[in-house]
């Protein structure tokens, strides 16, 4: 039998162990100071853009600790300030006080928040695909289409929020004019591309838009679309994946009231908001080392 020199292992583990975890103090190690191993785990829902979990330590001052983050395929030892850890805006990372570990996820962007970039325009000012415009240009109306491509959502999951965001390239008119039209989706289960859309079929669903021509250049115009949304996405021939199209007719504006996006332009997208739900995992380990 070798020198063990002097060994505390902990309650249920024996001094033999060759897990170090599993010894409170090891004399060949001088800075052995375990005090608490635990795992707890985090859930995030559909719509967060931060959550916390904290692990209690009560040693009454901030001591050395290691907290590691797991999503089921990767394990990651996490650091003590924000980081990007698991997506381009979206960071974990850990801080202690003298009571408490603290795991925090943040993200820039809800959680299951998904935007889809348009893929195709229509306008019947010049009834070709160049760009998108709705509105009266003198007292003549002209209307607008778009089509989003790759829509990954199915007929049976919980979405509570789907917009139409479009960038405003150009407007015609003072912004305390009015601009008027009906929106609605392309009842079909893939749409396909655009050639002149506006005669496809519109779906039962529908909503007025009624708002002022946009301020600057630059400004998104919000188009709630969530009812045509999920009369597409209901169809029985719908599958994740496809393309979806929304259709923008001019209803009664104001004289030279309009505003165009144009392809290559600020464009538009569609964005949605699913519910649902992912949970991650954490080790921690806490020492009697005094970092404060």
């Amino acid at each position: 039998m070798g020198d063990w020199g002097i060994k505390v292992s902990k309650s249920g583990s024996g001094v033999s162990s060759s897990d170090l975890r599993d010894l409170l103090m090891h004399s060949n190690y001088s800075m052995f100071k375990y005090h608490l191993d635990t795992t707890t785990s985090m859930t995030i829902n559909g719509g967060d853009t931060s959550k916390t979990v904290t692990v209690a330590h009560n040693l009454g001052y901030v001591p050395a600790f290691l907290a590691y983050f797991s999503d089921g395929t990767y394990n990651t030892l996490l650091p003590n300030r924000r980081s990007y850890m698991t997506g381009e805006d979206e960071h974990i990372y850990a801080t202690a006080d003298s009571t408490n570990i603290y795991i925090k996820w943040k993200s820039y962007i809800p959680y299951n928040y998904i935007v889809y970039p348009v893929s195709d325009y229509w306008n019947t000012y010049s009834n070709d695909n160049s760009y998108f415009e709705i509105g009266r240009e003198g007292s003549s109306g002209y209307h607008g289409a778009l089509r989003f491509t790759n829509v990954t959502v199915t007929g049976s999951e919980s979405i509570t929020y789907a917009h139409v965001k479009i960038i405003c390239d150009w407007k015609l008119g003072a912004n305390t004019n009015w601009m008027r039209w009906e929106n609605y989706g392309i009842d079909e289960d893939n749409t396909g591309s655009f050639g002149d859309p506006m005669g496809r079929t519109k779906t039962t669903a529908t909503s007025h838009q009624d708002r002022t021509v946009p301020n600057l250049i630059g400004d998104d115009v919000d188009i709630d679309v969530l009812t045509m949304f999920n009369e597409i996405r209901q169809r029985g021939g719908w599958s994740s994946g496809n393309a979806m199209g929304f259709m923008m007719t001019e209803n009664g504006s104001d004289n030279d009231s309009a505003f165009a996006s144009f392809a290559g332009g600020g464009g538009a997208s569609l964005q949605v908001q699913k519910s649902g739900s992912t949970s991650y995992s954490f080790r921690v380990l806490v020492f009697k080392d005094k970092i404060a």
